[in-house]
């Protein structure tokens, strides 16, 4: 634990005063391990698991937002997938989020939309996919998050990440029904 020492009060001029506080030992002195080794982030939920689909000729996944809050849809910056190395075709890329499909580039003008957390985006592009055989997936997504401003401009997260999963010719939620 951190231990604070007492405030230390400096007059900046008769009128105004600054608050400075000294630390006087680390918060971690020493650490045995990475403080992240074995435990989940966010950016470890970026591609849901068990959601590679294969529907026909079209293959979908689904993605996760990887960031605590809610963004607007038109932080969506660029989202791509790849299975086993190859990619959809770039006008084939469809995505789906709150039950609406749309192209990437219809997303910039969704000021009024949410992604939220508990939500799936889902990527979909033409690309032949064999069902009931494990493959590797990659998603990448870069998304702006704009109630963080830098000296260089708004926040952008670029996240990457693969995943090997079995391709299902439906989505799990609706196997059950």
């Amino acid at each position: 634990m951190t231990s604070i020492g007492n405030p230390v009060w400096a007059a900046l001029d008769r009128r105004t005063y600054a608050r400075v506080t000294r630390i006087t030992k680390p918060a971690h002195p020493k650490r045995i391990r990475a403080p992240l080794e074995g435990k989940a982030v966010i950016s470890d939920r970026l591609i849901e698991e068990n959601s590679l689909v294969v529907d026909g000729g079209r293959t979908s996944v689904d993605v996760r937002i990887p960031w605590y809050r809610a963004v607007p849809a038109s932080c969506i910056a660029d989202v791509s997938f790849t299975v086993d190395g190859r990619t959809p075709p770039a006008g084939s890329v469809r995505v789906e989020l709150n039950g609406t499909e749309r192209r990437l580039d219809e997303f910039a003008a969704l000021v009024e939309e949410q992604w939220f957390p508990t939500d799936a985006l889902t990527v979909s592009g033409d690309l032949e996919v064999e069902s009931g055989t494990e493959h590797l997936v990659s998603v990448e997504l870069k998304l702006f998050i704009p109630y963080i401003v830098t000296a260089h401009g708004v926040l952008m997260i670029d996240e990457r990440k693969e995943m090997r999963m079995t391709a299902n010719s439906v989505r799990p939620t609706e196997a059950v029904r």
